[in-house]
């Protein structure tokens, strides 16, 4: 039943990134409005569906949730940057390819997913794997793409979706409920995450070329390692995961979230780095949008598979 689900849902999400792909490709857009689109979605529209996300009773249930997730999200996160590495001594991975094999997709692309087979309540879980994931990827990440060592953390907790979590936090933690009409203005504006990702998405596909793409010789291994061979593994120890915290109420949807943030495509913070940075900004596009379209095939697959060893 999820994975149908999911696969509807996921279905309709890629006809909007076709959508957006034909309103440039046929010059109808010019991708550079996508621009636009983006910075609402980051400054706006993000931020609502993390604040909103808050915007429940507590219980000891959700406690154990969010540390469980917490938990999983780390050790998710160690695994993927040790293997990583790892294979970068067989393979010789570049910058590029070792930040986009390592960090997803996990906002733009799952929340929406999440809110479709879960429920917008369980959106929550997702922040405790974007808490984890943004630290790291603007601290180890950003040094990865910049090629360098030193971090600043002043950018890191003054990031968007880490400022969205503090805020969501402490109005649920002194309880205090958002104004009625303000917060159905916000879950209104939150439903816009998964079409506005995906339009973005389309909009930047259109302008590439499919020379320009299949002239990444290793594309394909870094779809294979970000998409099959990795996630693999950490589907494995997500199972071990649950099977030690089966007493942890609703565990087994928990470590889905964890899951779905898992399997997903190359971060798109990933690509904005590369071009700040330039490093490699036309590589790191053609990773993205080779995973994004990818991920259709690949994230019904891993979903089912949990499906069916979890519940043994």
């Amino acid at each position: 039943m999820i994975v149908t689900i999911l696969v509807h849902k996921i279905i309709s999400l890629f006809l909007i990134l076709f959508a957006g792909f034909f309103l440039v490709r046929f010059k109808f857009m010019d991708v550079a409005q996508s621009r636009g689109i983006s910075e609402i979605s980051l400054f706006l529209i993000t931020p609502c569906v993390l604040i909103t996300a808050f915007q429940i009773e507590y219980s000891d249930s959700l406690r154990d949730g969010l540390i469980l997730g917490l938990i999983a999200a780390i050790l998710v996160h160690i695994g993927l940057i040790a293997l990583t590495y790892l294979f970068s001594r067989l393979f010789h991975f570049r910058n590029v390819e070792i930040a986009s094999i390592i960090y997803t997709n996990a906002g733009n692309l799952i929340i929406p997913l999440v809110v479709s087979i879960l429920g917008p309540e369980w959106v929550i879980y997702t922040c405790s794997f974007m808490a984890v994931q943004t630290v790291l990827m603007w601290t180890h990440g950003r040094a990865i793409v910049k090629g360098e060592t030193s971090f600043n953390f002043v950018k890191i907790f003054l990031n968007i979706n880490m400022l969205s979590i503090f805020c969501g936090f402490a109005l649920f933690l002194l309880d205090i409920k958002i104004w009625s009409p303000l917060k159905d203005a916000m879950d209104s504006l939150g439903i816009m995450i998964g079409p506005c990702a995906m339009l973005v998405a389309g909009m930047l596909i259109g302008k590439m070329q499919l020379k320009d793409i299949i002239s990444f010789k290793r594309l394909p291994l870094v779809i294979l390692m970000r998409l099959l061979f990795l996630p693999s593994l950490m589907l494995l120890l997500l199972l071990g995961l649950g099977y030690f915290a089966s007493d942890v109420p609703n565990a087994h949807a928990v470590l889905l979230v964890t899951l779905l943030a898992t399997v997903a495509p190359s971060a798109s913070t990933i690509v904005q780095m590369a071009q700040v940075y330039d490093s490699e900004p036309q590589y790191a596009s053609a990773i993205n949008v080779a995973n994004t379209l990818t991920c259709i095939i690949t994230i019904p697959i891993f979903v089912m598979f949990y499906e069916m060893f979890a519940t043994i």
